[in-house]
């Protein structure tokens, strides 16, 4: 419930049987809500007023759908334009956030990661959503800004070690690298701002993802397996090369019918920029290749970085570049007219060579903080990036299948169909637990709410790879090779499975052995759905037991990410699901588990795990 303090101009909301008080809302540090005139609603209050040659109009509503929102909108009403450099919505003391301090707090942020308060860190700053809690099983403080996004909206928690009642929560839009350029008569609708403290962290960050609704179903993920070149290849692909390894595909019964895309990564086109084939370097021109595909049963799919360029185009194009990217490129103007025209002209006319899959990358090279301001738009990089990716909509198709990498998540939630919710996946174990396995882990909340997770390709090479077949090295030959095992494999394929990842293999079909190939088609019949839940979610790092329910079918999993043998189970009261009398099969192996005595428990190596259906 709202409160409004006119004298001291500072509201204050109690959700739940915890409050926040002495709020300030304000712009470019200067507080909006003092003398503003205020009038009650149906379900809250509505503040108006004018300031510094703005009119302000700031709506608070109380509890709709479970959501404490606060909604603002700024019009420059003065005959100059006005700049923002900075709204803070609120700034809290961290210490009074919570009325009773059993335990340090945990801060879990957008990037899937629970920070211990105050821990070794002075600053974190989160996109989109952040959690203050004390214990993952008690109601916590879920502060977001609801999706579709156009603002750099953050979520902050500064800590003080030395001071710490000087320590905060915060939400606010930090605008750069230049202050915001309003004209006269123009008005700005901010993102809204969503607030509860009556659920944990869990139940908070799943009621968050609700807010969106995806544009294509998780019931629909299995039917969007692919494959893609680019692990086994990097960028020297040949027709030739993958006209043999499309055969393959198309030839084996446990990729056939169950490998829906071909995709061509890095290297067929001419040059980043210039969204041609290369006919001499790839042997084929888009329209002769889409047609191989297309013999084979399968659809034509492919890589491109649209904001990405060398020089030679960049100075065809006669267009100013933002930055430096990517091996030796430029970031383009997402805002610049010939940019749009450009990248959407030359899709366009991939699309209609006959290519309905499309991966774009390196979509957050144009949205960097630091960047010159975009020049044809006075809009941040969340506005500027939904105005192109729907250009760019319009330009693939609306029955293309379009798959984001590198992207904020406020720019392409019910645009795209799917994206990449963390960092390039390597066959190193090491990399795999430090750098990837914790943010998808915590990010399964995302999956079936703003699109279908990537968690990037499924990959073998290690004991898989067939001997004497050639292996590409990890991170551009900075990281030694070292492969995954059939337990890591496994492992690796399961948390796809459980967190309802899309599933595209990068594996060259001709370098894996016969028993890899079964990995990839059992991962296949078993993905998608919704994703299964982590019973240990914010107790670990990294959660080892997790349930998936899926139209009337129940997954278990177990992991061990440790160094040596684990033994771990679930009871039948922590899922009720489990039944008295319960058998299970592993989805790779095919070995049977019994439930014993209302618990269901498995002994694993070290990294493995277990993936479990329940059949009887």
């Amino acid at each position: 419930m709202f409160g409004i303090d006119l004298t001291a101009g500072t509201w204050s909301l109690k959700s739940g049987d915890e409050e926040l008080t002495n709020c300030v809302i304000s712009i470019n540090h200067e507080n909006l809500l003092k003398d503003a005139n205020v009038s009650e609603t149906v379900d809250g209050f509505r503040a108006t007023g004018t300031h510094d040659g703005f009119e302000i109009d700031a709506t608070f509503t109380n509890a709709k759908d479970g959501w404490n929102r606060i909604d603002l909108s700024l019009k420059n009403v003065s005959v100059d334009p006005r700049y923002i450099s900075k709204i803070i919505w609120f700034s809290h003391p961290l210490l009074s956030c919570f009325k009773t301090a059993k335990t340090s707090p945990k801060f879990f942020g957008q990037d899937g990661r629970w920070v211990e308060i105050p821990g070794n860190v002075r600053n974190i700053t989160s996109r989109v959503i952040g959690s203050l809690s004390q214990d993952p099983s008690d109601n916590a403080w879920i502060v977001g800004f609801a999706p579709p996004q156009y603002w750099p909206s953050s979520v902050d928690i500064y800590v003080d070690p030395a001071v710490p009642e000087r320590s905060k929560l915060s939400a606010f839009v930090n605008q750069g690298p230049a202050p915001l350029r309003i004209e006269p008569d123009e008005k700005f609708v901010f993102d809204t701002l969503v607030l509860s403290c009556e659920r944990p962290v869990l139940d908070g960050l799943q009621a968050f993802g609700r807010l969106s609704a995806p544009r294509t179903p998780v019931t629909e993920t299995k039917a969007h397996a692919g494959y893609n070149t680019w692990e086994y290849y990097r960028d020297g692909i040949t027709a030739e090369d993958c006209l043999q390894d499309l055969d393959a595909l198309a030839s084996d019964e446990k990729t056939r019918d169950r490998i829906r895309y071909f995709i061509l990564d890095h290297g067929w086109q001419k040059a980043c920029g210039d969204w041609v084939f290369d006919v001499d370097r790839f042997g084929m021109d888009a329209e002769a290749w889409c047609r191989h595909v297309q013999g084979k049963g399968m659809i034509p799919g492919l890589w491109v970085a649209p904001f990405l360029a060398q020089d030679s185009v960049v100075r065809k194009l006669g267009t100013e570049p933002l930055s430096t990217g990517w091996r030796n490129t430029f970031a383009l103007d997402p805002s610049d007219p010939v940019v749009i025209d450009h990248v959407c002209g030359q899709l366009k006319r991939l699309a209609s060579a006959g290519f309905k899959y499309f991966k774009t990358d390196f979509l957050s090279s144009a949205n960097k903080f630091g960047m010159r301001p975009y020049k044809y738009s006075n809009r941040t990089g969340e506005a500027v990036f939904r105005n192109f990716f729907s250009r760019l909509r319009e330009a693939i198709g609306e029955d293309a299948f379009w798959l984001a990498c590198g992207t904020d998540i406020a720019s392409c939630s019910g645009i795209v169909d799917a994206a990449r919710i963390a960092t390039d996946v390597k066959a190193n174990w090491r990399l795999l637990k430090q750098r990837l396995l914790p943010t998808i882990m915590g990010r399964f909340w995302m999956h079936g709410n703003f699109w279908i997770n990537d968690a990037d390709f499924l990959l073998l090479k290690g004991d898989h790879l067939k001997p004497g077949c050639p292996h590409t090295l990890n991170d551009n030959n900075r990281i030694p090779y070292q492969g995954l095992s059939h337990d890591e494999a496994i492992l690796w394929a399961t948390t796809l499975v459980m967190t309802g990842s899309l599933v595209t293999w990068s594996d060259s079909p001709r370098a894996i052995d016969e028993s890899g190939v079964d990995i990839v088609s059992r991962c296949i019949d078993h993905c998608g759905g919704p994703s299964g839940i982590p019973l240990d979610f914010g107790r670990r790092l990294l959660p080892e037991r997790w349930v998936k329910r899926d139209n009337g079918k129940l997954y278990v999993a177990f992991f061990n990410f440790e160094d040596g043998e684990k033994m771990l189970s679930l009871s039948s009261e922590e899922a009720p699901e489990l039944g008295n009398a319960a058998l299970f099969e592993d989805i790779f192996s095919e070995e049977d588990h019994h439930l014993s005595n209302g618990k269901l428990e498995c002994r694993l190596r070290p990294h493995s795990a277990k993936c479990l259906l329940k059949i009887g």
